[in-house]
């Protein structure tokens, strides 16, 4: 819980916010998801069957340890695994930096 309500807040309570997928080096299922306020890894859920490392995307934080990717997909935060802030080009994340 104290995951989501720091990306929550992080995300100026509930408002889309630009981040991107990476891959999870320790475990295939899971996939890594970078943002402005740091690394966490995810599993992804419903809707998300189309979703895969190296993806830029839109995420809205909820309030059950999981967040909303591009308005459909569902993923479980895992745990944050780093501080260290998405790549950045002109102010918004994306993968093409990382």
């Amino acid at each position: 819980m104290q995951f989501v309500l720091a990306l929550a807040l992080c995300f100026q309570i509930f408002a889309p916010a630009r981040a991107y997928t990476t891959a999870d080096p320790i475990s295939p299922e899971r996939l890594g998801l970078a943002t402005p306020e740091g690394r966490y890894m995810v599993e992804p859920g419903e809707g998300c069957e189309g979703l895969v490392a190296d993806m830029n995307v839109e995420v809205m934080a909820t309030d059950d340890n999981s967040a909303l990717l591009d308005y459909t997909c569902v993923v479980w935060i895992v745990q944050q695994m780093s501080s260290v802030p998405c790549f950045q080009i002109d102010g918004i994340c994306d993968v093409n930096g990382d």
